[in-house]
């Protein structure tokens, strides 16, 4: 009986790790995802600042936003 109450948490214990692995790995995905997006943002946002007075210039950042699965709208 001792036994089978062993590895009842045995098993239990390795679930639990199991899903704080996964659950890691996803919470890293996310907050990468977000953390390049907020970055390309702030990059093309400066960017286009700095050459607010092109306009080809700003329909190139207007181009790389509309690609970038990253880059938020504006």
């Amino acid at each position: 009986m001792f036994y089978a109450i062993s590895k009842r948490r045995r098993d239990i214990n390795a679930a639990e790790a199991r899903g704080r692995e996964i659950g890691r790995a996803e919470g890293y995905a996310e907050g990468y995802a977000e953390g390049r997006q907020e970055i390309l943002s702030e990059v093309l946002a400066a960017f286009e600042a700095r050459v607010k007075d092109n306009p080809a210039a700003i329909a190139v950042i207007a181009e790389m936003r509309a690609q970038s699965p990253y880059a938020r709208p504006r």
